[in-house]
This record gives structure tokens, C-alpha cells and sequence, in this order.
């Protein structure tokens, strides 16, 4: 039987959704799966002690190496050392695509989709935010390694004034401490900021829309899930993990694009693919790499156009229904399984 692993950080696989539906869509297709963290590979016996799901009960077992390698955790969290001799033997199926400045300079370089891309600059100094906001007036300030939405603002300048929203806290500072403000948050952590684009809802709330890619058991880019999530409250930050909402994407689509809503989620499914394509021959180019899936953030404006706002590899899993995880995890296997040499 095949054997797939699924690698995690987390060390209790029933903290991991993701992992139960990709072993119950494993199971679906008489292949199995093996939960493991670094921690739980020993090199030398070239075996792997981790969980196996039966009968909705993870249980402890060890194992031969897998054949393929699921990697869904943080890279970060684990032993770089066990991940190089890992991949000496065994296919992983994600490749990281690089942090957000990273990505926009890819694509920008690479000029089929570069006007889909908002302007963008990297962050080095309080004079840079500055010098750009005198020229836009409108700006998202967000960390270049970020996720789920956290530490962005939303800044406007107006005169000599700077309005700040917070995930819907907004202050008003005049130069001098805004610029002390905005020196204790580049002390923390690198920033990019990026023109703000007036992406927002019939109702005045902001929202983007993730465009969840994933391969086929042909290593084809399959039509994307398309997730669209709305600010519940006066901040920009649409995420859901920090107070944005799903709307289910019939609903959205009527409710906001009216006749055109058809046009406006082909338009979507033919971007989706397009670019995941365009981001596919580049990684080849440059790494010899190609992508399993992607969660591609976009932004529409008042005139209907799509704005890239940025490109993520292993996007986030849970979806408010059972069958769009579903879908993403027998993909996540089928294309595993075309990995195995």
C-alpha cells in the first residue's frame, strides 16, 4: 500500500483539521497516512514513529518511510538537518514561493501580469513611509513575512496630518508622532507598503478574495475555491483570523456585481489559472521547482479590475463547508501520489 506522510509542527495531530481530512481522503483512495514532526524521524532505521487514523482515533505506530511527504507545517519549527536528509530520499509536495516583496518582485520582473500589481515598496526607515504617502495619500502598511492579517494598518495622510486604522482603531497624529509611531513598529519586524486599494462591498465594507489553487491528480491547476472574506467592522483587514467573514460566494458575487456576477467569477477562474501558470514556469526557470498549491489574495476596484494583493504557498485549509475541504484534500493526495517515483 502507499504511504504518504503528512509532516506538521504541531505535535497532537487532533489540533490539525487539515489532517483528518487529508487521511480520511487517503483512506478514500486505498492509501495511508502517517502523521509525523521531525522529532519523530529517526534517520538511521529510516523509520518514522507517528500516527496513523483509524476509525477516527489517531493511533501511534511506527513505520517505514513514507514515499511522498505532504509538508503542511512551519518550516521554521522544525530540524532543518532531518528536512535535508528527507529530501534526499523522499518528494515534498509544497516549495515555499518567498515572502511578499519577494513575490511582487517576481512577477513585476517577469511583466505578463505587472499591471495587475499595486504599487509596492519595501520599508527601511519612517522617511520612506513618509515619501510615499505624500505621493499616494492612501496606504497599506503590512509585515513582509505576515500572516492572517496581523499588523496591518491602514494609514492617510492628510495636510500634515496622519489618520491610522488599527484592525478598526483609528488615530489621528500629527508628523512628529507618527513618526515615532511608526519607528517602534520597524524596530519590530520588516514592513512593505503598498498604494490602498478602494476594494470594498455595496455596503461600504472592505473585502478581498482568496483564490484558493490547487493541482489535479494530473498536476494540473484545477478551478480555484473561491473564497471571498469581509471586514465585519471599520478596519481593512479582511482576514478571518482577525475579524473578517466568509460569504459564501454565490451570495457575494449577486449581491455586489449584480448581472455581471457570472462574468466576474469566470473572469476569477481564468485569472486563478492563468497566474498560478505564469508563478509555475518562473519557479521552473529559477528553482527547477514547480508549485502543488497556492492562495492567490485579490482585491476588485469600483471599475471591476483585479488587483494582485498577494501570492501565498500552503494557504490556509479550513473552509466554512465540508465540501470544499474535501475537494482540496483528495487533490492534496492525488497529486502526492503523482510525486512517487
Amino acid at each position: 500500500m502507499v504511504l504518504i506522510g503528512f509532516l506538521h509542527h504541531n505535535k497532537n495531530p487532533q489540533n490539525v483539521e487539515k489532517a483528518v481530512y487529508v487521511a480520511k481522503a487517503a483512506k478514500a483512495q486505498q492509501v495511508e497516512m502517517i502523521y509525523f514532526g521531525t522529532e519523530d524521524v529517526d534517520l538511521k532505521e529510516q523509520t518514522i514513529n507517528g500516527y496513523i487514523l483509524q476509525k477516527d482515533e489517531w493511533v501511534r505506530v511506527t513505520s517505514p518511510f513514507p514515499q511522498v511527504i505532504i509538508n503542511a507545517g512551519s518550516p521554521h519549527k522544525f530540524d532543518n538537518n532531518i528536512i535535508s536528509a528527507l529530501k534526499q530520499k523522499i518528494p515534498f509536495t509544497s516549495v515555499p514561493i518567498g515572502n511578499k516583496m519577494e513575490v511582487y518582485t517576481r512577477i513585476k520582473q517577469s511583466k505578463k501580469f505587472t499591471s495587475y500589481l499595486i504599487p509596492t515598496e519595501s520599508v527601511y526607515k519612517v522617511e520612506d513611509v513618509q515619501r510615499f504617502l505624500s505621493k499616494h495619500h492612501q496606504a497599506i502598511l503590512k509585515p513582509i513575512n505576515g500572516h492572517q492579517g496581523e499588523n496591518v494598518l491602514y494609514i492617510e495622510k492628510k495636510g500634515h496630518e496622519y489618520i491610522i486604522n488599527d484592525k478598526g482603531y483609528i488615530n489621528q497624529y500629527n508628523e512628529r508622532w507618527f513618526a515615532s509611531y511608526i519607528k517602534k513598529r520597524l524596530a519590530k519586524r520588516k514592513y512593505l507598503i503598498q498604494v490602498y486599494i478602494h476594494s470594498t462591498t455595496k455596503d461600504g465594507f472592505a473585502y478581498d478574495i482568496r483564490l484558493h489553487m490547487i493541482k489535479n491528480k494530473d498536476g494540473e491547476w484545477q478551478t480555484p475555491i473561491i473564497f471571498p472574506r469581509v471586514s465585519t467592522t471599520k478596519s481593512v483587514v479582511t482576514n478571518c483570523a482577525s475579524g473578517g467573514k466568509y460569504v459564501e460566494p454565490y451570495e457575494f458575487l449577486s449581491q455586489n456585481f449584480s448581472i455581471k456576477r457570472y462574468q466576474i467569477k469566470r473572469t476569477l477562474e481564468v485569472f486563478g489559472i492563468e497566474l498560478s501558470k505564469h508563478l509555475d514556469q518562473l519557479q521552473i526557470q529559477q528553482k527547477k521547482q514547480v508549485f502543488d498549491e497556492l492562495g492567490i489574495d485579490i482585491g476588485i476596484d469600483s471599475r471591476n479590475y483585479i488587483w494582485i494583493y498577494e501570492v501565498n504557498w500552503r494557504p490556509g485549509f479550513i473552509y466554512p463547508t465540508e465540501n470544499e475541504d474535501s475537494v482540496i484534500a483528495k487533490n492534496l493526495v492525488e497529486y502526492a501520489i503523482t510525486l512517487i517515483k
